[in-house]
């Protein structure tokens, strides 16, 4: 396993140019772990009601939310390639890097939202967040968050294991 996660590490060094650590050190908001497990619940619950079916989180999809949420705080929001990441990366690149095997995926992306009810709300407002998060094949996702100045930027990636 101890391999297994040295492998992870070194395939993320060669798909983000050797940025996979700026998870680990970009600011995140107080309380960050308690604002994600909320939003988790709350993104649960609001997908059991839209009968999506049950969903769970993933320790690997967090981890390629945080490093996506980290890119976006250190490096600015684009808003012509706003899931865009380090060397051009997209979701599923960032997703498969951190370990997870994925056959389909999903990413929402906020900025300034400083609640978790807040940020799901806004997505479950949007037609584009709301597919993505009552979209039937996923079964996991993972939640990312950090500070680009005095911004939260979340990112939930949502993925289903081939």
């Amino acid at each position: 396993m101890k391999n297994l996660r040295i492998m992870a590490f070194a395939l993320m060094a060669l798909a983000f140019g050797n940025q996979p650590l700026a998870a680990a050190s970009c600011g995140m908001p107080a309380g960050a772990s308690s604002l994600k497990d909320t939003a988790g619940n709350i993104l649960e619950r609001e997908r059991r009601g839209a009968g999506a079916g049950r969903i769970k989180r993933n320790s690997r999809l967090d981890q390629a939310a945080q490093v996506q949420a980290c890119y976006i705080a250190q490096r600015g929001y684009s808003r012509t390639k706003p899931h865009h990441g380090a060397n051009g990366s997209t979701p599923m690149v960032r997703i498969r890097a951190a370990g997870y095997k994925a056959c389909l995926s999903a990413e929402n992306l906020a900025v300034n939202f400083p609640t978790a009810e807040g940020v799901v709300g806004e997505w479950m407002h949007s037609p584009k967040h709301y597919a993505n998060i009552t979209l039937s094949g996923v079964r996991e996702y993972g939640l990312g968050l950090a500070m680009l100045g005095n911004q939260p930027v979340w990112i939930m990636v949502l993925a289903k294991r081939c």
